[in-house]
């Protein structure tokens, strides 16, 4: 489900630590509204993140933070979403696909 007014999206996997090791839970997020975003996945437990996850705030425009570049791709979708949906969409497709096969090794 996705609406072009939506902020963020999460999907929270809750899982025990013995049965999955030092990872634990996973917390899914998409900085965006979910049909121009990427689901990316944060672990319980986590040290870190992807610098871009913590650069930058909403105040100031920087290329070097995941929420704006995910926040510029929705708001181009919505001046013409017939002609950028389906290429959008190609592309989340493609690189949830990349993560999710990092994310299983």
């Amino acid at each position: 489900i996705s609406l072009p007014r939506t902020a963020y999206s999460t999907v929270l996997m809750p899982r025990d630590l013995p049965t999955v090791g030092a990872r634990g839970s996973v917390l899914w997020m998409a900085p965006d509204s979910p049909y121009s975003s990427v689901y990316l996945p944060l672990y319980a437990g986590a040290r870190n993140t992807h610098p871009s996850l913590s650069a930058g705030t909403t105040a100031a425009y920087s290329t070097d933070s995941a929420y704006w570049v995910f926040e510029t791709v929705a708001n181009w979708m919505q001046l013409n979403f017939r002609a950028m949906g389906p290429r959008v969409a190609l592309e989340v497709a493609t690189m949830q696909q990349g993560i999710d096969k990092k994310k299983k090794k």
